[in-house]
């Protein structure tokens, strides 16, 4: 996946890497909007869901990034609501989206992605190896301004599966993860003090396994 601001008119915020000060400002990538007719059987989505922590480099395409963000907590019916509940709507959960393009916020009222960083920042969302070479991880971020933390589980726990039954459905890996610095995700996704990181995913293509070795002959 490639993610380009370039003529692109909404308004956007102000791309800073973690050390410096902003760079310029962005305007927000407008997502394609969710693939709805595609067929996608829900039992088998369930018998298809797992766990993967070997990934292949290769890109995720907008349509489906922008597929899976809605499926995690997208607009889904006229008056607002999302894909995942929240309690008393209050939707305290950010999603923030991390390539090696850089971090992006996902608006979910607009569809879009607004960047609050560049560069790779990948590596800093988890300490496992496969996070730096998966082409994205999700961060779920609470603002405890408007919910506890603890208030905000179920929805984060929602948003994490609605993703893992679209990975099934497009033959990508998943996996949610807890074991993560919390203090470098914080600088790399600039979050302010009341915000949480309280978990991540990462998404990717499964890494295809290496061709058997032909036997030698004699």
């Amino acid at each position: 996946m490639v993610v380009s601001a370039s003529g692109c008119g909404a308004t956007g915020k102000r791309a800073v890497k973690p050390d410096q000060p902003a760079v310029q400002t962005l305007p927000a990538i407008k997502l394609p909007a969710p693939r709805l007719d595609r067929p996608a059987p829900l039992m088998q989505a369930l018998k298809d869901r797992r766990s993967e922590r070997d990934y292949s480099d290769k890109k995720l395409s907008m349509e489906q990034l922008g597929d899976i963000l809605w499926a995690a907590n997208g607009v889904n019916r006229s008056d607002g609501r999302r894909t995942s509940p929240s309690a008393m709507n209050k939707q305290g959960v950010d999603i923030y989206a991390v390539t090696a393009d850089g971090a992006f916020l996902y608006d979910a009222a607009k569809h879009a992605l607004v960047q609050i960083a560049t560069g790779d920042l990948r590596k800093e969302m988890g300490n496992q190896d496969f996070v730096a070479v998966a082409p994205m991880n999700l961060a779920y971020v609470v603002d405890t301004d408007v919910i506890g933390v603890d208030g905000a589980a179920t929805a984060v726990g929602c948003m994490v599966q609605n993703v893992g039954l679209y990975c099934a459905t497009e033959g990508l890996g998943n996996v949610v993860r807890g074991w993560f610095d919390p203090a470098k995700v914080s600088k790399a996704l600039l979050l302010k003090p009341n915000q949480t990181a309280v978990l991540c995913q990462t998404v990717g293509y499964p890494k295809e396994p290496a061709a058997p070795v032909p036997p030698s002959k004699p």
